[in-house]
C-alpha cells in the first residue's frame, strides 16, 4: 500500500483532484479536510 499526502489551496481542490483520481482509476480511496472520504467499492 502507498500513502501520498499533499497539500492544496482549498477542500474544493481537493475535491476536485481526488474524484479526477478516482475517476481514472489512479487512487482506490481519497481523503480530504474536514475529514471527508470517498471511494470505489467493488467497481
Amino acid at each position: 500500500m502507498k500513502l501520498y499526502y499533499i497539500t492544496l489551496n482549498n477542500s474544493d481542490e481537493a475535491r476536485y483532484i481526488g474524484r479526477a483520481l478516482l475517476e481514472q482509476k489512479l487512487a482506490v480511496c481519497v481523503n480530504w479536510f474536514p475529514i471527508t472520504c470517498a471511494y470505489i467499492w467493488k467497481g
